[in-house]
């Protein structure tokens, strides 16, 4: 994963040893929801990964969270990101901007996976900032099933 600069490392109990530069690190502008200690962190990604990412912390590599694009699962889904959002994560270009929701896989259970799409996670890649923004949006909450949102999108699909 590393590339230009001084490589540095963490050991995490999901992926092991990560090589990482400073080019690479994320840094959360403000805490995320109950991890106020947490911001700095890595976004990971592989092809046996797809279409889920990860968004691991550097500062406690117990700490990871399973991230997936929404717009996967449910194509209308859109985040106004307020101004002071694209002040604080110095958004230029929304083409370097990232939208992802954390997605809860309960032990054993996938088909229970939930997103939460009341508090999307925006990254600005070119300043490498993040924030959990939280919508005012009354149709999204917390844990949105995402099996049973495919579920209604085939049977829109199919026209049952």
């Amino acid at each position: 994963m590393a590339t230009g600069g001084k490589v540095h490392q963490v050991v995490t109990p999901r992926f092991g040893r990560i090589e990482f530069t400073e080019a690479e690190i994320l840094t959360a502008t403000v805490d995320l929801f109950a991890f106020e200690d947490l911001k700095q962190f890595l976004l990971l990604s592989s092809p046996e990964m797809r279409p889920f990412e990860c968004l691991q912390s550097i500062e406690k590599p117990d700490v990871a969270f399973t991230l997936l694009d929404p717009r996967v699962f449910l194509p209308e889904y859109r985040v106004e990101i307020p101004p002071e959002v694209v002040k604080e994560l110095q958004i230029e270009n929304l083409e370097k901007v990232r939208q992802l929701v954390i997605v809860t896989i309960p032990s054993g259970k996938p088909d229970k996976m939930t997103a939460n799409l009341l508090a999307p996670i925006v990254i600005n890649l070119e300043s490498r900032k993040l924030k959990q923004v939280v919508l005012t949006a009354p149709e999204y909450h917390t844990r949105h099933s995402i099996l049973e949102i495919l579920e209604k999108g085939l049977k829109t699909d199919t026209g049952e």
